[in-house]
């Protein structure tokens, strides 16, 4: 876990790896054991801000369980439609990205990590 102290508080951030998920072989970014410090049970509706935009997603009930990973980041509030996160990591060839809490417990930034 790595944390980062930034002026007025501490900032905390993650490096995840990527992996693939499901029949049709897209990818996720993996949160891993300490997904309990990072998300809340009781605030399963999340922003995720990629690029300066901000998508929203939803975590279902194994994301505190067994399946400790990031899926979707839709650009509507409905999290329908497109899902931004496979295209901004396959577009990006991201093998590594930063996860950094913006307001826990429900804004959250992804950058790619070089």
């Amino acid at each position: 876990m790595n944390e980062m102290i930034k002026n007025r508080g501490i900032r905390m951030f993650r490096e995840c790896g990527t992996s693939w998920h499901g029949p049709n072989k897209r990818y996720q970014v993996e949160i891993g054991k300490d997904v309990n410090r990072f998300f809340d049970e009781n605030s399963r509706d999340i922003e995720i801000e990629i690029d300066g935009n901000t998508y929203y997603s939803h975590l279902p009930n194994s994301f505190f369980s067994k399946c400790r990973h990031l899926r979707t980041a839709y650009d509507n509030d409905k999290k329908k439609g497109m899902n931004y996160l496979h295209e901004w990591i396959d577009k990006n060839e991201v093998k590594v990205a930063k996860l950094e809490i913006v307001e826990k417990p429900i804004k959250y930034k992804l950058t790619k990590i070089e």
